[in-house]
């Protein structure tokens, strides 16, 4: 399997479950590309803690408090951008790879979806990993859905 990161976008703004924006920045996905084909797609992305806090408290990217591990060192800043990681749906996944074989044509689609337009929306994405930096340090926590694959 061989692995590629790509930037995507400075900025975009994805549809969340309620219908609102939700900004993002800081963009870039991790793809697993392979002789095959497509086979992982692992978004990063940043969101002010204001807009995590509406992410939080609405369980959007399929995170529900039921399905996080415990917050290392308490909870996060409110004047600090909040990461996240979150994996493409695996019912998504062959949309997206029909779009293209190049790690060219794929980011093309994750900036501006044309032929698969559920790419911006929260729940297209399964969170993994949220995290802030703290000094040194980056906190937060992993959701169950980050020791599966798929």
């Amino acid at each position: 399997m061989a692995n590629t990161s790509l930037k995507i976008a400075g900025a975009l703004t994805l549809r969340a479950p309620d219908g609102s924006d939700l900004p993002v920045t800081d963009v870039s996905a991790d793809l697993d590309l392979a002789e095959n084909g497509l086979s992982d797609v692992v978004l990063h992305l940043s969101m002010t803690a204001s807009d995590w806090a509406r992410a939080d408290a609405g369980g959007w990217f399929h995170m529900p408090p039921d399905q996080r591990g415990p917050t290392f060192a308490g909870g996060f800043l409110p004047d600090e951008p909040v990461e996240v990681e979150a994996r493409l749906r695996a019912d998504l996944l062959p949309g997206l790879a029909a779009v293209g074989a190049s790690k060219w044509e794929i980011g093309a689609e994750l900036k501006a979806p044309e032929a698969q337009p559920a790419l911006h929306q929260t729940e297209a994405w399964v969170g993994l990993h949220v995290k802030q930096q703290r000094g040194g340090v980056k906190t937060g926590f992993s959701t169950l859905a980050s020791g599966l694959r798929g």
